[in-house]
């Protein structure tokens, strides 16, 4: 069996820059500074969205209904042979009404939410740690920014802002 050596075929799909121009306020370029380690970092965009889904299901609080809600009643069924229907009631009233069924006003839930539901979708510490550096590293690719929303920078070096047209609207940020 013959191993073919497919690295040199095999380019990433984004080239990430080592170097990135230092501007002042004015606009023109002062030095050149190499990128840290964070932004050479393989993009994972399944870890970034796991993490982020981590994130989002961190904040979540349990719900749930009393076990008992629509249980405290004294209805029972009349049976069978009075041509009613056999769903549980209430005596003592001229028309007994109907309690403790799922299908009935006031009666319980057929399948209510549950405290015991884990909702929190775990991640590991070092996949996550991964995820952060993978998400710092996309920052440093122009089309990957432009496709996450951000479609116009507008700097305003007199007032030292930048403003930001993205997809949602627009966004003044002070620089």
């Amino acid at each position: 069996m013959v191993s073919l050596d497919l690295s040199p075929l095999i380019r990433p799909k984004y080239t990430i820059p080592t170097t990135v121009k230092v501007l002042d306020l004015s606009g023109n370029a002062i030095s050149e500074v190499s990128l840290p380690q964070h932004f050479l970092e393989p993009i994972r965009p399944d870890l970034i969205l796991r993490a982020y889904i981590s994130a989002l299901t961190a904040r979540l609080q349990p719900k749930g209904t009393d076990p008992m809600a629509g249980k405290r009643t004294t209805a029972v069924s009349f049976g069978i042979g009075l041509g009613l229907a056999r769903v549980p009631r209430v005596k003592g009233s001229l028309w007994p009404t109907a309690r403790f069924a799922p299908n009935v006003v006031k009666g319980r839930r057929a399948h209510p939410p549950k405290v015991e539901k884990i909702l929190h979708e775990r991640i590991n510490k070092r996949e996550r740690r991964k995820a952060i550096r993978s998400a710092i590293a996309a920052t440093a690719i122009r089309d990957l920014v432009i496709a996450r929303g951000v479609t116009l920078l507008i700097r305003f070096p007199k007032y030292h802002s930048l403003l930001v047209m993205t997809l949602r609207g627009l966004v003044l940020w002070r620089i």
